[in-house]
């Protein structure tokens, strides 16, 4: 991308990868990961999803952030920028 009036030019590369398995019809996994150039970070999402009986839903996501050029601040960046995990239930509830 180009800014004639700043004089200034601006790239970003971003790449991204995703994957979805499904085992059984109550058994599923979804994966995204994704690299951005311009903050040079990597994030990554796992899905884990477990449907027992039809209208009840389990999940088990666990997401991560990586600073791949941590010395591009100073003080110096941590090699994890965030880690989660989480634990969901859904039900659906028929009047």
């Amino acid at each position: 991308m180009s800014f004639p009036d700043r004089d200034q030019d601006y790239l970003a590369l971003i790449s991204r990868l995703k994957a979805e398995v499904t085992l059984t019809t109550s058994f599923s996994a979804f994966a995204f990961i994704q690299y951005n150039g311009a903050v040079d970070t990597v994030t990554g999402n796992i899905r884990i999803r477990f449907n027992p009986r039809e209208g009840t839903d389990f999940y088990l996501v666990y997401n991560e952030g990586i600073n791949t050029d941590r010395l591009r601040e100073i003080p110096n960046l941590p090699y994890h920028s965030d880690r989660t995990i989480m634990l969901k239930y859904a039900s659906t509830f028929i009047f």
